[in-house]
């Protein structure tokens, strides 16, 4: 029997033939250093499989990590293009003044006669009126959800699907002769061009204004006077940029448009 196998063990009694002693001096043999390494049979086939997968999970990962949020990001960018170029709400806003002077119910009546579709807002004075005319490709739920989150919270792409050829439509009390609506316009390229598009959909003629400039809050605008049913009326349109009125994290483009028209 082997007395170092009894004393230190199987492992220390390997370790000791790649010793070689000298006197009192012990030397590391180094012949194992000098055997091939190249992998053969199982162990290559093991190496492969695991260099394999470790590929495979690398691409996966720069996949998830780098390429899908590029990708993700270029697809919401282009569906808000397209949510974009979509029927201007200008299209589909009835003239103010044929509705100026109609009560609450009457003028509900006039827009579903029209065929369109509204979110009915609450109010609190009795006989006004607020409604929101969502675009006729959104159904009533997904307009519904999207509209109680509240504009600045949407992302770009949520928020130009529910506003482009959106509006809301005003009526301050029964009985008033005053009504407002407001929209946002992404097609007109600068303020100019969206208060003489916004007048002439209004049956207004932009070159009729009597007044026009800057206010004090920063809108553009233009104002004139309306003869219609042997009485006067007042409009006025302004605009400024959307990102004035509503902070929606990554949307730079687009205008809000305001209209009003009220019995002089």
């Amino acid at each position: 029997m082997d007395l170092g196998n009894l004393l230190l063990g199987p492992q220390q009694t390997r370790a000791r033939a790649y010793t070689r002693r000298q006197g009192n001096i012990a030397y590391l043999d180094g012949a194992c250093l000098r055997r091939e390494s190249r992998l053969r049979g199982t162990n290559l086939a093991v190496a492969g499989a695991l260099v394999a997968v470790a590929v495979l999970a690398g691409a996966y990962v720069m996949k998830v990590v780098a390429l899908d949020p590029v990708a993700q990001a270029e697809k919401a960018a282009a569906a808000t293009q397209a949510n974009m170029s979509r029927t201007a709400a200008t299209e589909t806003l009835p003239a103010l003044s044929g509705l100026v002077g109609l009560n609450a119910d009457q003028v509900k009546a006039a827009l579903d006669d029209a065929g369109l579709s509204y979110i009915e807002r609450p109010v609190e004075t009795e006989g006004a009126l607020s409604v929101y005319h969502y675009p006729a490709d959104l159904d009533l739920d997904l307009a519904s959800t999207l509209y109680l989150k509240g504009f600045s919270v949407l992302s770009p792409e949520q928020a130009t699907r529910l506003m482009t050829g959106a509006w809301q439509l005003d009526l301050s009390k029964e009985g008033a002769t005053s009504l407002s609506a407001h929209f946002a316009d992404f097609a007109s390229p600068d303020l100019k061009t969206a208060l003489a598009a916004a007048a002439s959909a209004q049956g207004l003629d932009p070159a009729s204004a009597t007044e026009s400039g800057t206010d004090d809050s920063g809108n553009t605008f233009l104002a004139g006077t309306l003869e219609q049913d042997g009485a006067t009326y007042n409009w006025r349109i302004s605009g400024i940029e959307l990102s004035s009125v509503y902070r929606i994290k990554g949307l730079d483009a687009g205008l809000y448009l305001g209209i009003r028209i009220t019995q002089a």
